[in-house]
């Protein structure tokens, strides 16, 4: 997947916590962070930091924003045969120096050792009918198996769509819809329980929707 995909994904991992997307570098031992220089008021002030992993390629992500309480503090993984998804939020108070660290970012899932649960895998750039025979071994605290679809209407329309393992955070998150300029954002989850196995050899392809 080539990076401009990269992006587009990433678009619908952050776009469900309502965060604007901005690239910025990071390096091995701490996180930079852009500041969008809002003042929040009654919305706590937070930083994210989101890392999409696509076809061995990290794409990294650093943010200040004002953002709901309800999303302070959030650690959400989704994980493919081919990537992966991880963001974190920290809350801040509207003048303090808030940081992330690399190591503060990694300590907050609880690990990325195989839990021995397992889910079907796909991915698609092109359609929300993401169809499957592969399947992920799940990690850490990544208990769901997850099915999400993106459509975009009106100018630059697309529509991708992935499966595979994700935390029950991820899960909570639920759909929304988002009007921008002339363009409709739709994103659709669905989550059921991980299992220990699947019998992969037996089911035809799986699809969904």
């Amino acid at each position: 997947m080539d990076f401009q995909n990269g992006i587009v994904s990433l678009l619908s991992a952050l776009a469900a916590l309502s965060f604007p997307v901005l690239c910025q570098q990071v390096d091995s031992s701490s996180i930079k962070f852009i500041d969008l220089g809002h003042q929040c008021r009654s919305s706590p002030s937070a930083i994210v930091y989101t890392e999409i992993s696509r076809g061995g390629k990290i794409i990294p992500i650093g943010v200040r924003k004002c953002i709901k309480p309800s999303e302070c503090n959030l650690t959400l993984s989704m994980i493919r045969h081919d990537g992966y998804n991880r963001v974190v939020t920290k809350c801040c108070e509207e003048d303090q120096d808030c940081t992330l660290t690399r190591s503060e970012f990694l300590q907050r899932f609880r690990s990325f050792q195989p839990n021995g649960l397992v889910c079907p895998s796909c991915s698609s750039d092109r359609s929300t009918r993401c169809c499957t025979s592969d399947t992920v071994q799940c990690t850490g605290d990544e208990t769901m198996c997850a099915y999400r679809s993106k459509r975009r209407t009106g100018s630059f329309a697309y529509s991708t769509s992935e499966r595979g393992c994700a935390t029950q955070t991820f899960c909570d998150r639920g759909n929304y819809l988002i009007h921008y300029r002339s363009s409709t954002i739709i994103e659709s989850n669905m989550c059921t329980k991980a299992q220990e196995t699947i019998n992969v050899q037996q089911l035809p392809p799986m699809c969904l929707p």
